[in-house]
């Protein structure tokens, strides 16, 4: 699978280099590349630093760990170490937590794929775009 980063390392020189039409072709790619990339922001950027989600608000104060929605997992793991209780599995808390960290993968899981089918689709909107003007060449 072609990387995006791959597709567009010579973009810029050839850019520098143009003239006319085919500057005008360049800033079309360009243009797609930075629509592709507000995407991918606005997908992941919620579900890898915000805890409060993609509508919330999360304090400034916070500096969150990567994907905050899902730290309290270490207490569902042999959290004596980190903390001086352990979780029952058996626990109405326990099962909470999980109930809760099965939604929160999941909400992580579907951002992942959407940002996956976001880049798919601006490699193939660029590589469509980029065979035409080589044709016009």
């Amino acid at each position: 699978m072609l990387r995006l980063e791959d597709m567009t390392s010579g973009l810029l020189s050839e850019y520098e280099e143009s003239k006319g039409e085919k500057r005008s072709e360049l800033e079309e790619i360009f243009r797609k590349i930075n629509d592709a990339l507000m995407k991918l922001g606005r997908v992941l950027n919620p579900v890898l630093y915000q805890k409060s989600g993609r509508y919330g608000h999360d304090p400034e104060s916070q500096v969150p760990n990567p994907i905050p929605v899902l730290q309290p997992m270490v207490e569902l793991g042999d959290s004596q170490v980190l903390f001086s209780r352990s979780l029952d599995p058996e626990s109405m808390e326990f099962k909470a937590l999980r109930t809760q960290l099965i939604r929160e993968r999941n909400k992580v899981s579907d951002a992942l794929e959407t940002a996956m089918e976001i880049v798919e689709s601006a490699i193939e909107g660029i590589s469509d775009f980029s065979s035409c003007a080589r044709l016009n060449q």
